[in-house]
């Protein structure tokens, strides 16, 4: 499918914190789903965190499941309908 924005896309957000100064987080086995003895830091603790967001299943405490939030439809104009 591809993506057609229907609005301008502007940014409206200040200089953010650079993902290599990512602050240290223990390594986690996404294929064991545990977490390890050894650190992770900067780019790849950034990346670590933003798969557990998207593999969290959604919860009453966690109210984010971002694979759900994404467009999945095999046709293109519903799959623009879920863009929006």
């Amino acid at each position: 499918m591809k993506w057609e924005n229907q609005a301008i896309i502007s940014e409206t957000l200040i200089d953010r914190l650079p993902a290599q100064s990512y602050k240290s987080d223990y390594k986690f086995d996404f294929e064991r789903k545990s977490i390890g003895s050894e650190m992770v830091q900067g780019l790849e603790a950034f990346i670590q965190k933003f798969k557990r967001v998207l593999l969290t299943p959604k919860t009453p405490k966690t109210y984010y499941e971002l694979a759900d939030s994404l467009p999945n439809s095999l046709n293109q104009e519903e799959f623009n309908k879920q863009s929006e």
